[in-house]
C-alpha cells in the first residue's frame, strides 16, 4: 500500500475594507484609495455612465478621477471594485460599490451685479442668488479702485446676503471708488 502526504494551502480572499460612501464637489478628483484586510490587494473597477461626467474604468490602488456634475442637483457615481489578493494565487474577492454623491458648484444668477452709492449714505443689501437650492454662500472683499481712500466696509461673510454698509470717501479720494466682491 502507498501513502503520500499532501499539503493544502487555503489563502485569504481579500475583501474591501474602505469605506465605500463619499461626497465630493465637482471638478475635484475622487482620490479614492480602497483598502482590504488581505496585504498586497490590488482593485479593478468598473462604473458606467449617468448624470455625472468623468469616471472611468481603471485598475490600481487609487480611483483618481475628477468628476463633474453640470446640473444643478446633486448626481450619484458608483464604481464596482473588484479586491485581487496578491501573487502566486491572485485570489479574486467579491464586488463591492463604491457610491459617490457628486455636489454641483453654484453659480451666481443675479441678474443685477452692481450698485450706485452717494458717499456716507447707506448701499443695498445685496441676496446673492444661485443656480443651486440651498448652496452655500461664503462671499469677500475682492478688490477695491481706490485703496486707503474708502472708509470701513465689510470684507467677508457667509450667507446669501451681503448686509447693506455706509460707505464713505476719505477726504484726499478720487471722485469715484468701487468696490468688488
Amino acid at each position: 500500500s502507498c501513502s503520500a502526504d499532501f499539503t493544502v494551502t487555503v489563502n485569504t480572499v481579500p475583501v474591501v475594507t474602505s469605506l465605500l460612501t463619499t461626497t465630493i464637489c465637482s471638478g475635484t478628483a475622487l482620490n479614492y484609495t480602497p483598502t482590504a484586510q488581505v496585504p498586497g490587494t490590488t482593485f479593478s473597477w468598473t462604473t458606467s455612465t449617468g448624470s455625472c461626467t468623468g469616471n472611468n474604468s481603471g485598475q490600481g490602488t487609487t480611483i483618481s478621477d475628477v468628476l463633474f456634475n453640470n446640473g444643478n442637483e446633486p448626481c450619484t457615481v458608483q464604481y464596482q471594485i473588484t479586491p485581487m489578493g496578491p501573487a502566486p494565487t491572485n485570489c479574486l474577492g467579491s464586488a463591492s460599490t463604491l457610491v459617490v454623491e457628486v455636489l454641483p458648484v453654484a453659480q451666481v444668477t443675479n441678474a443685477t451685479n452692481s450698485q450706485v452709492v452717494v458717499s456716507g449714505q447707506l448701499s443695498a443689501t445685496v441676496h446673492i442668488e444661485t443656480n443651486v437650492t440651498g448652496a452655500n454662500v461664503r462671499w469677500e472683499f475682492f478688490d477695491v479702485t481706490c485703496p486707503g481712500f474708502i472708509g470701513p466696509y465689510l470684507t467677508n461673510g457667509t450667507g446669501p446676503v451681503i448686509p447693506a454698509q455706509i460707505l464713505t470717501l476719505l477726504p484726499g479720494s478720487p471722485s469715484v471708488c468701487s468696490l468688488r466682491y
